[in-house]
């Protein structure tokens, strides 16, 4: 525990929280690694990557000096205002400065250099951005956003037909038959965990029994779950939108999910399948794991 004030803290693009949180899983892989280190030395964790091919490798990133695409220009704008608009994302007293933004900036000229590339793109701006959004987050575990950023202005697209019918306009039939959605749609960090522990778990057992899980099997499958909790057809859209965006957010970017064969009918790509991740133990916190590949 160190005392720094907030204009140090701002200064460095990263910064990570460490905590000893007890969890059974990561424990016990933790003992049986080091018992096996014991027990066999460093012959079965050889490095794939001498050391001096590692320092050729260094060598060469560093000569690159990638520069930001037009795309990957607009979603650094769209990325920093983000975090100057959800204020749960803070650095004590100093907020979100333009520092992040220059720090999103070197960390995105930080991953196009390890892929060796000469220019920044948007993939490489969105793994930087996940990057400092998981720095950023207080440790006491801030609520999930299960939303894409770019959703925003879909939703306020969408939301433009209700905004006229409220001018005294008409609005389209089957705009108002449709169910409203919400704009933004967080859930609670133990939430999270909860259900993906849930969908995790049944692709695991689905895999022992040698049984393929489609994307609309694994959404009915909990769907049947929680049924008992659902009295209105709108907490049951609710609940059927609120999942999907779970599974997303597990394939995209927690990765503990792997879309293990696309979908035979390109107009129905809920019929994926999809299995668990080898490298993710069932039990395991889920955000954070984006890492294991």
């Amino acid at each position: 525990n160190c005392e720094l004030t907030p204009p140090i803290m701002s200064r460095f693009d990263l910064m990570f929280v460490m905590q000893d949180v007890h969890d059974e899983t990561n424990d016990n892989r933790v003992a049986r690694h080091i018992l096996d280190l014991h027990r066999h030395g460093d012959s079965e964790s050889q490095a794939s990557l001498t050391g001096l091919e590692l320092q050729r490798y260094i060598r060469l990133a560093r000569n690159f000096k990638p520069k930001v695409s037009t795309d990957a220009k607009e979603r650094l704008i769209k990325c920093y205002k983000k975090l100057r608009e959800d204020r749960t994302y803070v650095r004590g007293a100093c907020g979100v400065t333009v520092r992040q933004l220059e720090s999103l900036i070197r960390l995105s000229e930080a991953i196009a250099r390890v892929h060796l590339a000469d220019t920044i793109t948007v993939e490489y701006v969105n793994m930087a951005f996940d990057l400092q959004m998981s720095t950023l987050k207080r440790a006491e575990k801030e609520n999930i956003d299960l939303e894409d950023p770019d959703g925003g202005a879909e939703a306020a697209a969408a939301a433009e037909p209700d905004d006229a019918a409220a001018e005294g306009g008409v609005p389209d039939a089957g705009v108002s038959a449709a169910p409203a959605r919400p704009k933004r749609m967080k859930i609670t960090y133990a939430d999270y965990q909860r259900i993906g522990h849930m969908l995790t778990k049944y692709l695991y057992e689905k895999e022992q029994a040698n049984e393929e899980v489609k994307e609309e099997d694994l959404v009915a499958w909990y769907m049947e779950q929680v049924e008992e909790d659902i009295q209105t057809e709108a907490q049951m859209m609710e609940q059927q939108h609120l999942v999907q965006l779970i599974i997303n957010r597990m394939i995209d970017k927690d990765r503990v999910i792997i879309v293990y064969r696309a979908s035979d009918d390109p107009l129905r790509p809920e019929g994926r399948v999809l299995v668990k991740h080898p490298n993710y133990p069932v039990g395991e916190l889920i955000a954070g794991s984006a890492s294991r590949r």
